[in-house]
């Protein structure tokens, strides 16, 4: 029994290292990327083409948004493990968030230029439509639902 408990302090701790290793590559990409993009270059670059003073105006806006980019990512990466996962639960549920609104947003568009305007289950065709997307979304709710699993089950772990 005590040699299974090794064995799984052992995993545990690698799937820890893992986890915190894959959650910082995203920010660490962003100051690379950060990194090698040259601000005034590319607005110079951009000038040339346009020959538009405007422009000029929105080079200091750039390079300030380019150093706030570089604190947010230095503070991503100084931040512990759990308040991470947290940080991206939030972002995956915005993600998520979205991207209901833009399936319900389609599906009324859909509904407007085929001309319906009475309920659903009077004709076949809308009904049929409507099923497919709520369909959709339950197939990503119910992902979304697995995926909260599998992180909560990694957090009691953790």
């Amino acid at each position: 029994m005590a040699g299974l408990r090794v064995i799984m302090s052992g995993v545990r701790e690698k799937l820890e290292a893992v986890l915190n290793v894959a959650l910082r590559v995203p920010s660490i990409m962003v100051l690379e990327m950060l990194y090698r993009w040259d601000v005034s270059s590319f607005f110079q670059q951009i000038q040339a083409r346009n020959n538009n003073n405007l422009l000029f105006q929105y080079k200091y806006l750039a390079l300030n948004l380019h150093y706030v980019g570089y604190i947010i990512s230095l503070v991503l990466l100084t931040l512990p493990r759990q308040h991470l996962v947290q940080l991206y639960l939030y972002v995956l549920t915005a993600l998520l968030l979205y991207a209901g609104h833009q399936i319900s947003r389609d599906f009324v568009r859909s509904e407007i230029e085929f001309g319906h305007d009475g309920p659903v289950y009077e004709e076949p065709l809308s009904l049929n439509r409507f099923t497919t997307a709520l369909i959709e979304v339950l197939i990503s709710l119910s992902q979304n639902a697995e995926h909260e699993i599998i992180l909560e089950s990694k957090h009691i772990i953790v």
